[in-house]
């Protein structure tokens, strides 16, 4: 609508001294207005909502995760990549991680997942998250984060479909060896209502179609929330309006002079 006020504004303002003064006016008053509630709206509800894929070693979280992002039109980030190399080294050497290796990157995890939720970037990210406290840790505090929404999907499977899933597995600096000492450290999700636990036998398709309705039934968008100024006509007129304004200011004082 204000878009269309702000077009109407420009046909008519060579014609009408009045509309040239008050209409652009009306319109900008009311953009902004729009823009106000907008962003008091998004102080209360937020926007981003954030889907954890967990599970130990081989599960498939990024195969998995990477699908459930497109089928949603999410963004998908690899949380591996967090990690120090001096993880990774001591990982790809074969030496299991500490509670004291893992906070840091875990951390790392925490801070994005409140700056996805902030600014409305609805996101699936990998993280193994293997015991309830990290799942914790990843869980952005609601008096700090009101309207802040994290989900866990956890793959679950047998240890011997882990197992040949891992011996098929090339070009991961996890080894296959260190499947024993994750799952001995596995909490799996129980009396936490945001986890979801799917069995990773099933064909990959169907997961990724379990986990999407699952979020559906959540309540979550299978769409991901557009925050862009340019993605909302009424704050890209505010913009245009606002330059209308300054053109019939400078216009009636020349005039006047």
């Amino acid at each position: 609508f204000s878009v269309f006020l702000c077009f109407f504004s420009i046909c008519l303002a060579t014609y009408s001294e009045a509309v040239r003064v008050q209409l652009p006016c009306y319109s900008l008053v009311f953009a902004i207005k729009h823009y106000l509630a907008w962003m008091e709206q998004d102080k209360v509800v937020g926007s981003g909502t954030v889907l954890v894929v967990m599970g130990v070693c081989g599960t498939g979280k990024t195969t998995i995760g990477e699908m459930v992002a497109d089928t949603l039109g999410w963004t998908f980030v690899e949380g591996d990549t967090y990690h120090p190399k001096e993880n990774v080294d001591k990982m790809s050497s074969g030496v299991p991680l500490t509670d004291d290796d893992r906070w840091p990157w875990l951390q790392k995890i925490a801070d994005d997942i409140v700056q996805w939720c902030k600014s409305g970037q609805s996101t699936v990210v990998s993280c193994s998250c293997l015991k309830k406290v990290y799942r914790d840790r990843l869980r952005p505090k609601e008096h700090l984060h009101p309207g802040c929404k994290v989900h866990f999907l956890h793959l679950t499977a047998s240890r011997d479909v882990i197992a040949k899933r891992l011996g098929g597995r090339e070009g991961h600096f996890m080894p296959s060896s260190l499947l024993d000492s994750q799952l001995a450290t596995l909490e799996p999700v129980s009396n936490e209502d945001d986890c979801f636990a799917l069995d990773i036998a099933k064909p990959v398709r169907e997961i990724v179609q379990t986990a999407v309705n699952l979020l559906i039934d959540a309540g979550i968008s299978p769409t991901c929330p557009q925050t862009s100024v340019w993605s909302r006509p009424s704050l890209l007129a505010a913009g245009v309006l606002g330059l209308l304004t300054l053109w019939n200011f400078l216009y009636v004082r020349t005039k006047t002079k």
